[in-house]
């Protein structure tokens, strides 16, 4: 039995400041897991943090750490992963059927059992990038979705907010506008303060998992800030993201993949609700390292 109280919030991005998301699917669920929970599952990673690698696909990886500086664990963990699973899955109607581009019906089935425990220090971050599919070539199981559990932080406020910023107007009546606000961020940068050190062993400063706009559109943004026990379930391949640079107190998350599997009788089509990709993830764009990369 767990004392939490689960809230999920559903990303309405029609309505924020990244429209062009408005066919993908993002949703927060605060408290679904306690701090005494949290802590537990970081005791898994047994504190073995070794260099995150950057996943290139085809079997390939590389060490970067002027692109993605974190620490990472892979905990290979079934019943551990199946305890989340039940944990989420009651909120996660919308995507328990999918389709993507245009294949066939899937059905959610399982979180993936490699768990990755990420540790984020002052300095660190991981640069804006795509997640990747994972197929699973034993059972032909395919991820669509990111899941991420924060494990540290403050708690999470209610209702939640998002910060978010958007991108100036880009005709030439703009001009002023934007030097005025380039003239105001300079003048605050000079005039104010450093950020404080974290008061307490709880609080992160900095470390937000950023939303970008699509493309090269590195102006408009919205932030999913770590609070402890908050889950974050996103959209993969066409979801531009990055983990914010970490500036004050240690971040970690644990990160899985939503697995699905192809439904193959088709008398079921009858009986479910079909939700389908809008298939922009055909235009990913992954700045300065390469198409498709995994994780954040």
């Amino acid at each position: 039995m767990t004392n939490c109280q689960p809230t999920p919030t559903k990303i309405n991005f029609a309505n924020s400041v990244l429209p062009e998301y408005r066919n993908s699917y993002a949703i927060v669920i605060d408290n679904a897991f306690t701090p005494e929970e949290c802590q537990r599952l970081l005791s898994k990673a047994d504190g073995k943090f070794e260099t995150a690698q950057i996943n290139m696909g085809g079997g390939k990886s590389i060490t970067d750490t002027s692109y993605r500086n974190s620490g990472r664990v892979i905990v290979d963990d079934q019943q551990c992963s199946d305890w989340i699973f039940e944990r989420v899955r009651p909120f996660l109607g919308d995507i328990e059927t999918w389709v993507n581009r245009e294949g066939p019906l899937s059905r959610m089935v399982r979180l993936n059992n490699q768990l990755k425990f990420l540790r984020y220090e002052p300095g660190q971050f991981f640069k804006p990038h795509c997640d990747g599919y994972y197929a699973d070539p034993q059972t032909h199981q395919i991820s669509f979705f990111t899941l991420h559990l924060y494990l540290s932080g403050p708690p999470a406020e209610s209702p939640p907010t998002f910060p978010c910023h958007k991108a100036p107007p880009t005709s030439q009546q703009s001009f002023f506008i934007t030097s005025l606000t380039s003239i105001q961020s300079t003048l605050t940068s000079l005039f104010t303060s450093p950020p404080a050190p974290p008061s307490s062993s709880d609080e992160i400063i900095g470390g937000a998992t950023r939303f970008w706009g699509k493309g090269l559109n590195m102006e408009s943004w919205m932030d999913i800030e770590p609070r402890v026990g908050r889950v974050l379930v996103f959209q993969q391949l066409g979801m531009m993201h990055e983990g914010r640079e970490v500036t004050g107190g240690l971040k970690y998350t644990m990160r899985a993949d939503l697995m699905y599997e192809t439904i193959r009788d088709e008398d079921l089509f009858g009986d479910v609700e079909v939700v389908e990709s809008d298939g922009e993830g055909e235009d990913v764009e992954v700045v300065d390292v390469a198409e498709e990369v995994e994780e954040q």
